[in-house]
């Protein structure tokens, strides 16, 4: 299972060398934000189906759409409009062309998934093309985040398989420890660090001590982003959000931790004026 996950992954992390230093395959890194940002709502629409909740599809695409638009030519400057339309288009839906039963659910559903899968990948996008941002910036930032955001993931695995003893959350994830939690913590905490260290480029846009403090912030936040995937799961009934990456289950298994983590980073920077203001 672990030789399927390192090679789904190192396949993306080629994938993603070659969008950045290829100029002709520039759009590349956009698209598969897109391509993800709406595989993972078409998976939460299924996990919703399980519970018998069913929602127009085209709704949260049409939302989502909205927020990459956002992202990629407007630099996250219309959220608040765009957020504002988007829950006035779900209203006006259910208010005139679909029946009553359940409309609170199903309208929860179609604003939750964009919200939830869009809306962080929205800012990745941002992060990734926005000309607001001094040249390369947006991209060290949205690298960093992803390299300990994993690295935490990895460090939580191998000392939960090896030290764990104690449960974490029993009921929404038996196999995650207290151990495990810890160690990935302090694994994320030291990869943020050495990156900072070893990366010019990322050295020009945080100090040392933003990399300790994101590197707690995504420590945390991906973990709970881990445990928030796997409660929608276990209300589902199901083991996997889908069968769409090799070695992973569904996009949300494999993105899960980073729908927490890039805004919790993004608004840590953008509160304290580091780098990511417009």
């Amino acid at each position: 299972m672990w030789l399927k996950r390192i090679g789904t992954g190192l396949a993306f992390f080629l994938v993603f060398l070659a969008s950045v230093h290829l100029w002709w395959l520039s759009w590349l890194m956009p698209m598969i934000i897109i391509m993800a940002g709406l595989l993972g709502i078409v998976e939460f629409h299924s996990l919703a189906q399980k519970k018998k909740i069913a929602t127009p599809l085209f709704l949260s695409f049409i939302i989502a759409s909205f927020i990459f638009a956002d992202a990629y030519w407007g630099n996250l400057k219309h959220l608040l409009p765009v957020m504002s339309l988007s829950l006035c288009l779900v209203l006006l839906y259910f208010a005139l062309f679909s029946e009553v039963r359940d409309s609170i659910l199903r309208a929860s559903v179609a604003l939750l998934a964009p919200i939830y899968v869009a809306l962080p990948l929205g800012i990745a996008l941002f992060l990734l093309s926005s000309t607001a941002l001094p040249q390369g910036t947006g991209l060290s930032i949205l690298v960093f985040i992803v390299v300990v955001t994993w690295s935490t993931d990895t460090g939580a695995y191998f000392v939960g398989k090896n030290l764990g003893k104690h449960k974490l959350a029993p009921i929404l994830s038996p196999n995650k420890t207290v151990e495990g939690s810890v160690g990935g913590l302090i694994v994320g905490i030291i990869s943020a660090f050495l990156l900072f260290l070893f990366w010019k480029s990322l050295r020009l846009s945080i100090m040392w001590y933003d990399s300790l403090v994101l590197g707690v912030l995504i420590g945390v936040f991906g973990q709970i982003g881990d445990l928030a995937e796997s409660a929608f799961k276990r209300d589902a009934n199901t083991k996997d959000s889908g069968n769409t990456i090799i070695g992973h289950g569904g996009i949300l298994d494999v993105i899960d931790s980073l729908l927490f983590t890039i805004p919790a980073s993004y608004l840590y920077l953008r509160l304290l004026g580091k780098v990511l203001q417009p």
